[in-house]
């Protein structure tokens, strides 16, 4: 990874990214279990999973250069955490976010 100057914001991840989302998923939870950490399991979210996600406008990244530096699932709803609370709006970048189809 390179330095901040070399990072180009925060954007909506694209397909391209469901790949390196689930190497940094899967490597954030192989660091975990050895810290004895027992959150997630390596393996326990697959590809597809990922896909679905990112074409659901869920995950955004922050790149450096063409590797994704860092990411973030944003979920407006969560029955597994949340219960059945009312559904909100989908939450929409702000004006002048560049979206993966602007890249």
């Amino acid at each position: 990874m390179g330095n901040v100057n070399t990072m180009t914001g925060i954007e909506q991840a694209g397909a391209e990214d469901a790949g390196r989302l689930l190497a940094l998923r899967d490597g954030a939870a192989r660091w975990m279990l050895e810290r004895g950490i027992r959150q997630w399991s390596p393996g326990e979210v697959t590809l597809s999973e990922i896909a679905e996600q990112i074409r659901g406008g869920e995950w955004f990244v922050l790149r450096d250069g063409d590797a994704v530096a860092g990411a973030a699932r944003v979920l407006v709803a969560d029955e597994a955490v949340w219960g059945t609370a009312p559904a909100r709006q989908p939450l929409r970048p702000r004006p002048g976010c560049r979206s993966s189809a602007q890249r």
